[in-house]
């Protein structure tokens, strides 16, 4: 995380993270979390105003730093069109997932 980081962009690091940790209670069990049930539960949460580029921001923010890994799903068929609009455009590619470190 950059020294420079705006709060936003902060509390919306930790808001994912915690989203992760937290995985099983909207029913994942694996490493993996999709980028669409990330962007649900943060739209579900009445008392904020995260941007799509806010999460965005975020998410550029934990690739680049290497807290978290964002990767394209492997078997595109599988993805709805509600995944493909969730992914963000990160190096070249679309990606889907996030996992971090355990």
């Amino acid at each position: 995380m950059s020294e420079t980081q705006n709060p936003t962009i902060r509390d919306l690091i930790d808001t994912i993270r915690a989203i992760w940790t937290n995985r099983h209670t909207i029913g994942y069990t694996g490493d993996w979390l999709s980028l669409l049930a990330i962007r649900d539960r943060i739209a579900s949460y009445e008392d904020t105003d995260w941007s799509r580029a806010d999460i965005d921001a975020a998410l550029a923010d934990l690739l680049g730093s290497h807290s978290a890994r964002i990767i394209p799903e492997s078997n595109q068929k599988t993805l709805t069109d509600a995944d493909r609009d969730a992914a963000i455009w990160l190096g070249g590619q679309h990606r889907h997932l996030i996992s971090f470190a355990k």
